[in-house]
């Protein structure tokens, strides 16, 4: 995690992932990384604007999805 400092001197803290162009994404306070935004899941929307980009749902799973039920799904990803 990274950290910037805005020009009113709040600190923001942020993860860089991936090398491509940036995609910004930001979660309302208070919420967890499965909040929806005016209807919409931004995961949704992000896929939707990501080049091949895929929304995928593990039903049942949530931020810890056991290795077990990850791995073939990302095998899957990764065959294409």
């Amino acid at each position: 995690m990274d950290k910037v400092t805005s020009a009113d001197g709040t600190p923001i803290a942020f993860d860089r992932l991936g090398d491509g162009p940036p995609i910004i994404v930001v979660a309302p306070a208070l919420c967890d990384r499965a909040f929806g935004q005016m209807g919409q899941d931004p995961r949704r929307l992000i896929a939707r604007h990501l080049p091949a980009g895929r929304h995928h749902v593990l039903p049942g799973q949530h931020h810890l999805v056991p290795p077990e039920v990850l791995v073939p799904v990302v095998t899957r990803f990764l065959d294409g």
